[in-house]
């Protein structure tokens, strides 16, 4: 049996969205690692500056993943040094999700909200801890 790709019409919005993030970083990163942690630093700068939905969706699927957000937020404070744990917590406390929401992916909004609820915890725990070591 031949190998054929997928067929990109069956992906998902989210999917794709991360498969052209993906693809669209040069490909040394195939090389020294990356990849979900790349596209995570990435989301922590991209909720920073404009806060979207769309995002958080993202965020939510990297951290179901098993991505590391501690190293997420270092690599982000690589590419803005204002990627600061406590200040994206903030930002997402100011979001409101309604439970009647069409949200990208078909995602429950009462699950996602749920979700950031979850994450601004935990970014505000890491925030704490960040500042104990300084």
């Amino acid at each position: 049996m031949a190998f054929s790709p997928p067929n990109p019409d069956l992906l998902t919005p989210l999917q794709r969205d991360l498969l052209e993030a993906f693809f669209a970083r040069e490909q040394r990163m195939f090389l020294i690692g990356g990849g979900a942690l790349e596209i995570a630093a990435n989301k922590v700068c991209t909720l920073l500056s404009r806060s979207e939905i769309k995002d958080l969706v993202d965020m939510q699927q990297l951290v179901a993943a098993g991505v590391d957000v501690d190293q997420a937020f270092v690599d982000a404070e690589k590419k803005d040094g204002g990627a600061e744990p406590a200040t994206l917590a903030w930002v997402l406390d100011q979001l409101s999700i309604a439970p009647s929401a069409r949200l990208p992916g078909g995602v429950d909004p009462v699950e996602l909200d749920r979700f950031r609820v979850d994450f601004i915890k935990r970014l505000r725990a890491l925030a704490f801890s960040r500042a104990r070591l300084k």
